[in-house]
């Protein structure tokens, strides 16, 4: 259970939580949004200072509306995704077939590197 929280105005924010064990869930599970943003959490340590710093790799969430149903399965999901850049996982809906108007999945990219406005697939249509 979150026990406290404290932001300080250079963007961090600190949560205390009752036990290591749930500290361990939060850090593992996820993804977590914060406003309809994704979060990166981090745990704290003597070490890790209080000045922004610069990240190499960023999760990014990547949206592809209405694929075809043959393509609806997280293997063929996930190679889409790779198009884009390192494919991380999908949101439950999308992996489980939940919600099929468009498939959600979390890749990592550079943090240098843009996102491409679209991504194209050629697709080779196969006549029965």
């Amino acid at each position: 259970m979150l026990s406290g929280k404290i932001s300080r105005e250079n963007g961090f924010f600190f949560f205390k939580f009752g036990s290591q064990e749930e500290c361990q869930c939060i850090l593992q599970g996820g993804p977590w949004l914060f406003d309809g943003r994704l979060i990166i959490l981090k745990q704290w340590t003597e070490h890790l200072g209080l000045d922004r710093y610069i990240l190499s790799s960023i999760p990014v969430c990547v949206r592809f509306p209405s694929p075809p149903l043959k393509f609806w399965s997280q293997e063929v999901i996930s190679q889409i995704a790779s198009i884009v850049e390192t494919p991380l996982f999908m949101d439950r809906a999308t992996a489980h077939a939940e919600r099929t108007e468009y498939a959600k999945c979390f890749v990592e990219i550079l943090a240098v590197n843009r996102l491409p406005k679209h991504v194209t697939v050629d697709v080779e249509m196969q006549r029965a």
